[in-house]
């Protein structure tokens, strides 16, 4: 006789679930009721079946039970897991999860030769639904223009015939869809306690929560006062409308949440997803996906709530969560993170996942934000692009779209090797009437927050006002914002190995905004790039004297509003940057150059801090240098186990002692590594563009991509040619071609492209003055280049009826034609006429007694002028100076 061998051992950790089989042998064995000669087995599974119409005894399919408890008691009972097939199971009532449950949806339910393996929870939805009159309906949500949403109810109900009705396509770029509760709904689906269970393929839908205690706050409730050990792998949470999320974890709970989505969830006050009360969630939250998380309420962390508990969220996406709200609360605890929010002190980890197209808005003066609170948040190889926030600026505060809005405690943070990309801080309107503002991308809204950067790409991001107020002068971050409104809170960042690329000038990518900061800003081995000619704005400082730029590289030059900064080993040549994909996971790319130019190697070393295990410190290669810390007020050197350990590149790539490369990314690209580049330099740098970019990398022997140099201004300049640094001519065309093999013979060659001021006419015009010799007239015209020293005035013939005073000429030739005309007297003897002040007439020029002059040190001056002679009057003079 065959025998039927369906084998389910559950190993997690160091326990176990299943059941330990006793297979009947041939002699005690029976056919099963088909008749198929085959023998069956000890029972292995308890099962669960939405239409089943047998016995109900659990056994089979075909006698399955129908009730989720029930199965959940019966497997209990039996040592057994659920197998549990689709279609939809109404819990009415919430049910406690039993001691070392197991739980598996997505059976087909069609056949007893079914196996886990057979299994396909996508399309054989397993539904525990709360939505008792199966009524729900979606709702379709976008973001208005007054910090709220507006809404459409559609007609679709959220589950129909026995699957999850998609809502219809995105209309934008932050809108979403959540459910409408139409009837009457369960709260709460499953409450565990100190145990252990596994849940795996299953849908939780259309439960409700509400009110403010610990027994209803998620649709599922772990709480217990030891801690517990659950599984939740492969399974989908989808329409529910809850308080403080579908998982409400208190009390050292280990729940691993492991492959699952939370889509279309509605938070009705404080979370819509995951919340963790005074314990911590377990090893991670893995390989899942947060999508459409929304709410209109501003209080705790939408998506991820740390409520004095921590989290570790690995390869995660969260996408199109939305909190739009005029309001706020809990400001004494790290306020509301449309993401995240860390309360009481509590750490989360945000590791190698994608935060995108999520949006927050609101009015209040606190501001809006991402991720808040007053715990610590390490965020390490991630990417956050395309997200908005919107706020209502106030005078002298600053705003940020990641940030601690609360009111008490610090915060710290550490982003490493992370790319924040298109993401956009606006201003749609502004609440200040005088003074300045400040709008950034990383920074602190009200608290001192401390802030470390290693290895992070910033590319494409925005910082806008909406519309301009008179008076009111905005200062605008496209990267890092460090704000200080109280001296000695934790208003401190520091920066290594970055990159910035931003399109929009007059926007900063650094700003320390606020008079009182007291600590230093570091900034360590980071390039700040521009598209095309467009000059990057590296940084905003109130207190310069605290900001300093060691080994950085600032395209072109940098303005004059930084000279008070201290700046160490900058360059200023164009180092071209090309996206690469670093992590095909997650998609993350950062920007890694393509030309090696002078000063890229020439760098600080980067390590981390022994005895803190997220700081970092670096040192100059100097003989003398000296480790320190990037941020001295987050980190210390000092401590037990201290040992400076070198940093690794955005991609992992290990960067050596000494030869660091500027930037995210330790490796140029191949061509770059491997042959030569070429850096171009203009002089001066007014004077002409280039085609291409200015720096670029060539295999050796193959052809340059050729250059041209454009003048700016034919009437200000004229190209000379193109020059080594040692004077030798590479070439006088407009346009540098060909291999150059003659030059390119070092790994970087540098050649400057000279342009010539174009000559100016300059006339000079003696008019009765006499003739130049040259012209033989009053007038010569000189062609003359702007900048050099102005020329002694050409030989000239003087007609003695005149005396030449000058020509009034400047000390260097002006850029533009100009005419000078000279100053001639005549050579007569003139008579000055001087009365007494109480004679004095009108209109005074010496000419005449009734227009006579009145000071004799004015008449003897003028006298003196035209060789003339001083008449003067009878009377009394009063003689205020010597003459």
């Amino acid at each position: 006789m065959k025998r039927r061998v369906l084998i389910s051992i559950i190993a997690t950790g160091t326990w176990f679930l299943g059941a330990t089989l006793a297979l009947a042998g041939a002699d005690g064995g029976h056919d099963s009721p088909s008749g198929d000669g085959v023998e069956p087995l000890t029972q292995m599974a308890v099962y669960l079946k939405a239409d089943a119409t047998g016995t109900g005894d659990g056994t089979c399919w075909t006698n399955a039970h129908t009730s989720v408890s029930n199965a959940l008691y019966d497997a209990q009972a039996k040592g057994l897991p659920v197998y549990a097939a689709q279609g939809v199971y109404i819990i009415s009532n919430t049910i406690p999860l039993p001691p070392g449950f197991a739980v598996y949806g997505g059976f087909p339910g069609l056949s007893m030769d079914e196996t886990p393996a057979d299994r396909a929870p996508k399309t054989c939805q397993t539904i525990f639904s709360g939505d008792k009159g199966q009524d729900d309906v979606w709702e379709h949500y976008e973001p208005n223009t007054s910090y709220g949403l507006d809404t459409t109810t559609l007609e679709e109900k959220v589950i129909v015939n026995g699957r999850i009705n998609e809502p219809p396509p995105f209309t934008g770029m932050y809108d979403g869809y959540r459910p409408v509760l139409k009837g009457s709904n369960t709260s709460v689906a499953f409450v565990g306690d100190s145990s252990y269970g596994v849940m795996d393929g299953v849908v939780v839908s259309g439960f409700t929560t509400a009110g403010n205690s610990t027994t209803t706050y998620g649709a599922i409730n772990l709480v217990s006062a030891s801690g517990g050990n659950y599984i939740f792998d492969n399974c989908r949470f989808v329409g529910n409308s809850t308080h403080y999320g579908v998982f409400y974890m208190r009390n050292s709970h280990a729940a691993k949440i492991w492959n699952c989505d939370f889509t279309y969830n509605w938070a009705l006050g404080r979370c819509g997803a995951i919340t963790v009360h005074s314990g911590t969630c377990g090893d991670n939250i893995t390989n899942c996906t947060f999508l459409c998380i929304a709410r209109t309420g501003a209080d705790a962390g939408l998506v991820l709530n740390g409520w004095s508990g921590g989290f570790t969220v690995k390869d995660s996406r969260i996408v199109r969560c939305v909190q739009a709200s005029g309001g706020f609360y809990q400001s004494l605890y790290g306020g509301a993170g449309a993401i995240y929010c860390t309360e009481g002190g509590s750490t989360c980890y945000l590791l190698d996942c994608v935060m995108t197209n999520n949006f927050v808005a609101t009015s209040n003066s606190q501001g809006p934000s991402f991720f808040s609170g007053r715990g610590t948040v390490h965020m390490k190889r991630c990417l956050f692009a395309n997200n908005l926030a919107e706020c209502k600026p106030t005078a002298g505060k600053a705003f940020s779209m990641i940030a601690n809005v609360g009111d008490a405690g610090k915060a710290y943070r550490s982003f490493e090797s992370c790319t924040f990309a298109g993401n956009l801080m606006r201003a749609r309107e502004v609440a200040a009437t005088a003074g300045s503002y400040a709008l950034g991308i990383i920074g602190n809204n009200v608290q001192g927050a401390g802030s470390m950067l290693l290895n992070c790409t910033f590319m494409t991001n925005v910082a806008e006002t909406v519309v301009e107020k008179e008076d009111v002068t905005p200062v605008l971050c496209r990267g890092v914002l460090t704000y200080s409104s109280v001296q000695g809170q934790v208003d401190q960042t520091g920066l290594a190995n970055c990159t910035f690329l931003g399109p929009q000038n007059g926007q900063y990518d650094i700003a320390q905004y606020g008079a009182t900061h007291g600590y230093p800003l570091n900034i360590v081995n980071c390039i700040f790039e521009a598209d095309g000619d467009v000059q990057p704005e590296p940084v905003y400082a109130d207190v310069p004297s605290l900001v300093s730029f060691y080994n950085s590289s600032i395209l072109n030059k940098f303005s004059t509003a930084n000279e008070s900064c201290t700046y160490e080993g900058l360059q200023f040549d164009k180092i071209p940057l090309v996206q690469d994909i670093v992590d095909t996971h997650n998609g993350r790319w950062a920007l890694r150059p393509s030309a090696m130019v002078p000063g890229l190697r020439e760098t600080c070393n980067v390590a981390t801090n022994g005895s803190t295990s997220y700081g970092w410190v670096f040192k100059r290669t100097t003989a003398d240098a000296t480790w320190q810390a990037l941020a001295p007020n987050l980190n210390a050197l000092s401590g037990s186990g201290f040992e400076a350990r070198l940093v690794d590149d955005a991609a992992g790539v290990a960067r050596p002692s000494g030869s660091f490369t500027r930037g995210v990314l330790q490796t140029l690209t191949p061509t770059a590594e491997q042959g030569r580049s070429l850096v171009l330099r203009r002089d001066p740098y007014a004077g002409g563009t280039f085609s291409e970019a200015a720096s670029q990398s060539v295999a050796i022997g193959d052809d340059i991509v050729p250059v041209t140099a454009t003048v700016t201004d034919p009437d200000l300049y004229e190209l000379d040619g193109w020059y080594l640094t040692n004077g030798t001519c590479v070439s006088t065309a407009a346009t540098l071609s060909g291999t150059l093999a003659d030059y390119l013979t070092d790994p970087v060659t540098i050649i400057v492209c000279k342009f010539e001021a174009a000559p100016v006419d300059i006339t000079l015009d003696l008019g009765t003055a006499g003739q130049f010799v040259a012209s033989g007239t009053s007038q010569i015209t000189l062609s003359l280049t702007p900048g050099d020293v102005f020329p002694d005035i050409p030989a000239w013939t003087p007609d003695p009826a005149w005396v030449l005073e000058g020509f009034d000429t400047p000390a260097f030739v002006p850029a533009q034609a100009t005419t000078y005309h000279a100053r001639v007297v005549s050579s007569a003897v003139r008579i000055i006429h001087l009365v007494p002040e109480a004679e004095a007439p009108a209109v005074q020029d010496g000419a005449s007694w009734a227009t006579a002059y009145t000071n004799l040190a004015t008449a003897y001056a003028d006298a003196g002028r035209y060789r003339g002679e001083v008449w003067i009057k009878k009377g009394r003079y009063f003689i205020g100076t010597a003459v």
